[in-house]
């Protein structure tokens, strides 16, 4: 226990110092903000039509300055958003001791390696679970600072209560980043798997079969566009959890086993 504690204190300290994690939590603020000021600008005729590409841009991304189509917006960034920075996170999180020659030292230590694979999961999960519980207040003041029409307290539970559900699981689904990043040691290839695991979540929920990609099942529980009409069942979950177990496991096994040098 003294050593998981040892380390995870150690990886905290990598991110508290880290100008990665001040940029994470600036990138939250300007994304809703910029949410904000597109529905804003859909919201005042006269300033969109002032700012008449803008105002296109906002419609066609937003549709209408209401609460639901505001939050179908907060729905689109928990998900695509979140795999990005999230993932982003996890290739930080592990891909850095290779960029930085570091792994080596740090396997020296007289610590176990799972307890160092362990102890940098529970930090980069706390620090996406921070930028999780961040965001939806947020996105709730900046909405309420609009005024925008159709609030309805009724399914304010319904929407908490996805969100709190979608978040975690979106978050999890880092593990396979880390293993990518472990395996290719560096940044390079867990970024390209981020980007190759959103494109293949766009493409198979246009073609119905969203709730067969790991990526794509928190948003069909946040009820997202075009994620909504697929229907979750037990093969869903399995493949969710396929995927995030194979994430850790791999990952853990990697350090513990793979060639190092």
């Amino acid at each position: 226990m003294t050593g998981y504690l040892a380390a995870l204190w150690a990886e905290g300290l990598k991110i508290r110092r880290s100008v990665i994690f001040w940029v994470t939590l600036f990138l939250l603020i300007l994304v809703i903000l910029m949410l904000g000021f597109m529905v804003f600008i859909l919201k005042d005729p006269d300033f969109a039509h002032k700012y008449g590409l803008l105002g296109t841009k906002a419609a066609i991304t937003i549709g209408n300055a209401d609460w639901p189509s505001y939050h179908k917006m907060l729905v689109q960034v928990t998900g695509v958003l979140g795999l990005l920075v999230y993932g982003f996170i996890a290739s930080w999180t592990f891909g850095r001791e290779y960029s930085d020659h570091t792994v080596k030292d740090l396997l020296a230590l007289p610590i176990p390696r799972t307890i160092i694979v362990v102890a940098k999961i529970t930090a980069m999960s706390a620090w996406c679970a921070l930028i999780s519980v961040l965001l939806f207040p947020l996105w709730l003041i900046v909405g309420h600072l609009i005024v925008l029409p159709g609030w309805d307290p009724a399914v304010l539970g319904s929407w908490i209560a996805s969100y709190a559900i979608a978040s975690p699981m979106i978050i999890l689904l880092s593990l396979p980043v880390a293993l990518v990043a472990s395996a290719g040691r560096g940044f390079l290839a867990p970024l390209g798997y981020v980007m190759l695991t959103i494109a293949v979540t766009e493409i198979f929920a246009l073609l119905g079969h969203a709730h067969l990609i790991p990526w794509a099942i928190p948003l069909v529980i946040l009820d997202s566009g075009g994620f909504a009409g697929a229907a979750l069942g037990i093969e869903s979950y399995c493949i969710y959890a396929i995927a995030v177990l194979a994430g850790l496991f791999g990952t853990l096994t990697w350090w513990n086993w793979a060639d190092q040098k």
